[in-house]
């Protein structure tokens, strides 16, 4: 279950970062409390100590500390302005707010030790999700900031709209990108998100994709958009996407100096429609009704290579840059994935990405047999005849 915060707490929101600053000790005396202060934040505290939902937490709060509807968050006399780099942060994620449009959004932090998620909106054992307008988001920028610089937390944002479907298409390359400008996609928004990673975001009407027995569709078709132009492993068309102005906290990027790259808006096109994703969700309308029965490998059975067929995937010269897209695409799997990495799934995925720029047959073979670096270990009894049904089975997919 999901909800917009109410009219009340919606003014709390106004002042939650105060809130969340008002002195422990102060909060302690309030709550009868003489034990060690181990919270974070006051909300934390009056959650736990009163076994309460984050909501009555707040109004505890704002009812105790500020008297009520009435009462003034500024007297507490903990607030403190904008330093300069949060207002910086605020204006980059400003611009990418007003760029999105969304009526609501998701705010989730991911720590950059795997297996810490912090969801803004969605505590303890409540069912129910509040979301977030863009003032409230800009408003949270002192805690949302904090979290990102000091304790290591990524930051993400899932848009929500009445009237519009986004598509997120991750890490996209220059090369990717240049093939969507050509293709005729329109970004609503287009960012940075390392040195060497991008992200793109395209909008459509809502109408174009129907109701919610279209969500399948809508998945078929951010699949597509991902293995054609950049990560073919992503899953799930409503996927957060790295909020602007923040820093990528993944250890990988971390410089000698303990530095991090900064999320940055590249371009933003507010209001920007991509007709090119419209025809192309047309396109998979009737690509998945042709495909309605899942594909088969069965017709493919223990297909044997024949000699012939060896000595010219053994002959094949393979483009230098197909072969770099290989060995780029491996490292980039193998990093995010580490021990978990699905080795034939990342074959399969690197075989559509081949196929898509223009290898045949016998040269994705060729190039899948060069840079696959877990091969030997797989104990393939035959690893060119596995290459060429996993060709086979990705030339069926595209």
């Amino acid at each position: 279950m999901s909800r917009m915060a109410d009219s009340a707490f919606a003014l709390a929101k106004e002042t939650i970062a105060c809130y969340r600053r008002a002195p422990l000790a102060t909060v302690a005396k309030l709550l009868d409390y003489h034990g060690p202060s181990r919270w974070h934040g006051a909300i934390d505290m009056v959650m736990e100590l009163r076994a309460c939902p984050y909501h009555d937490a707040v109004t505890f709060l704002h009812e105790h500390l500020f008297g009520g509807a009435g009462g003034d968050a500024k007297g507490g006399g903990w607030i403190k302005a904008l330093t300069p780099q949060e207002r910086a942060v605020k204006a980059a994620w400003r611009q990418q707010l007003d760029a999105l449009g969304a009526d609501r959004y998701r705010l989730t932090m991911f720590h950059r030790d795997v297996g810490r998620t912090y969801r803004s909106g969605k505590h303890r054992n409540e069912t129910e999700e509040v979301f977030y307008t863009n003032e409230q988001l800009l408003e949270s920028v002192q805690e949302t900031f904090c979290r990102n610089w000091q304790r290591s937390y990524n930051v993400y944002i899932t848009p929500f709209s009445d009237t519009l479907t986004y598509f997120l298409v991750d890490d996209v390359m220059p090369e990717a990108k240049a093939r969507m400008d050509a293709s005729g996609f329109r970004p609503l928004i287009y960012q940075s998100t390392s040195w060497q990673s991008w992200q793109v975001v395209l909008a459509v009407p809502k109408s174009d994709l129907g109701d919610d027995q279209e969500r399948r569709l809508a998945n078929f078709t951010f699949k597509r958009l991902n293995e054609l132009y950049g990560d073919a492993g992503i899953g799930g068309q409503i996927h957060p996407f790295r909020a602007t102005g923040f820093q990528n906290r993944k250890p990988k990027y971390e410089t000698s100096m303990g530095r991090y790259p900064t999320v940055d808006l590249i371009d933003g096109r507010p209001g920007t429609i991509c007709e090119r994703t419209r025809a192309f969700i047309v396109e998979m309308r009737a690509e998945a009704t042709k495909k309605a029965a899942p594909v088969r490998m069965a017709g493919l059975g223990e297909q044997q290579l024949s000699e012939d067929g060896r000595a010219k995937i053994a002959a094949c010269q393979a483009r230098p840059w197909l072969l770099q897209y290989a060995q780029d695409n491996f490292l980039r799997l193998s990093e995010r994935y580490g021990a978990n990495l699905d080795a034939s799934r990342a074959d399969f995925q690197i075989a559509i990405g081949l196929i898509n720029r223009g290898a045949g047959l016998v040269e994705a073979i060729a190039v899948l047999l060069a840079c696959t670096p877990t091969m030997t270990g797989r104990r393939h009894r035959d690893p060119a005849g596995y290459m060429l049904r996993t060709v086979m089975s990705a030339k069926a997919a595209v």
